[in-house]
């Protein structure tokens, strides 16, 4: 009886280790900027550093494929949202094997401003 309570413990321990020493990875650091175009207009850039070996989706993914990146604004009176994002460069397109269609994705910088 002792052992198996040795055992269950060592394994618990050994389980709250590998847990505890998880760590949220942030691979893409973003930097947010407005740019006034007019009295009354504002371009919206959205600039994102991602690491190097890593890459973020596309804006505008097809369906049954991975999930694209989105941005959600909140309404509010003060402000009325136009035109739609843009991004500076363009993605890279590759076929992939397991969603079975072309994918989008960006790598290094980009910015994505909210025309």
């Amino acid at each position: 009886m002792k052992k198996t309570a040795f055992y269950l413990l060592a394994i618990a321990g050994l389980f709250t280790s590998v847990v505890g020493t998880a760590q949220v990875q942030n691979n893409v650091k973003w930097k947010f900027s407005a740019e006034p175009t007019s009295s009354r207009e504002v371009v919206l850039h959205f600039t994102a550093n991602i690491d190097k070996e890593w890459h973020m989706y596309g804006l505008d993914l097809p369906e049954g494929g991975p999930q694209s990146t989105e941005f959600t604004f909140k309404t509010n009176s003060g402000y009325q949202l136009i035109g739609k994002m843009n991004y500076s460069p363009k993605p890279t397109v590759v076929y992939d094997d397991v969603f079975k269609l072309n994918v989008k994705y960006f790598s290094g910088k980009v910015d994505l401003p909210k025309k």
